[in-house]
Formats: structure tokens, sequence, C-alpha cells
């Protein structure tokens, strides 16, 4: 446990972002809506949401 991966949701007409860490042996799925799907914005989503976990890697997707 501990490998998690990261993704942005981007909702219809790029209205609304989420931002989603899975982790892929429990499948504990951590969300949260953010203003937009920036990097800093993402970045930020994303070490809020790790804070109260121990995570060994973190990967992204670009597509």
């Amino acid at each position: 446990m501990g490998d998690r991966e990261i993704d942005t949701v981007i909702g219809k007409n790029h209205q609304g972002v989420l931002v989603t860490l899975l982790e892929r042996v429990s499948k504990l799925t951590l969300i949260k809506k953010v203003p937009s799907k920036h990097a800093e914005v993402v970045t930020k989503s994303a070490i809020q949401l790790l804070t109260p976990y121990l995570d060994k890697t973190l990967t992204s997707h670009r597509r």
C-alpha cells in the first residue's frame, strides 16, 4: 500500500475540476473539487489530500 495515481476530471464545457488520488491496492480514493486545472492548483490540492497519509510514490499520466 502507499502507491497512488493522480488524475483530474474536467466537467462538461470545462466547468468544474476534480482532483482524484487512487491508492492502487486498497482502492481508497480521495477527491477534491478545485477551481481550475492549473498545475499550481492541482499540486496544492494533492498535497492537502495526501497530508494525512504516508505515500511511497505518486504517478501522473498526461492525456
